[in-house]
């Protein structure tokens, strides 16, 4: 698998969790091109998601560094639409701690550029109970499967 390296230091932010209402839509299956599905639990249910913040870059969660990157799946149970890329190196945040999972970050080199554009990347401050738009496959409760 890969080793980490602390050549690129990546930025560590503090989370307050609020439970909010969750809310998902569905979504065209082109409205993300730049999400990516990283890892499968045995029963093909994707467990993370990545986003695509350059070419051949993908920056995704330090517990989910996988090495076959699918991008742009057009649903979580079949990448087949994928573009499908290997990772040629993976660099996790020097102080990601296993047991908490405090600096759960990561950024995968890809072997070449993906054909799907990458996310927007916004610089802006985010301000305390600013609203945000997550995208990927998720669970919105315990039993509500969502993709969106």
């Amino acid at each position: 698998m890969f080793k980490p390296v602390a050549l690129l230091a990546l930025a560590s932010s503090a989370y307050n969790y609020v439970n909010l209402a969750f809310h998902s839509d569905a979504v065209k299956t082109t409205t993300s091109p730049h999400v990516a599905a990283l890892s499968t639990d045995r029963n093909g249910r994707v467990r993370c998601v990545g986003n695509l913040i350059a070419p051949s870059v993908v920056l995704m969660s330090a517990s989910c560094v996988t090495n076959d990157i699918p991008i742009g799946a057009a649903f979580v149970n079949d990448t087949t639409t994928a573009d499908t890329i290997e990772a040629k190196r993976a660099v996790v945040h020097p102080a990601y701690d296993t047991q908490t999972h405090a600096n759960d970050m990561a950024v995968l080199q890809l072997v070449r550029a993906s054909h799907a554009k990458p996310v927007a990347i916004s610089w802006d401050p985010v301000q305390p109970n600013q609203l945000a738009t997550l995208r990927g496959w998720c669970v919105a409760g315990f039993h509500d499967k969502s993709n969106g």
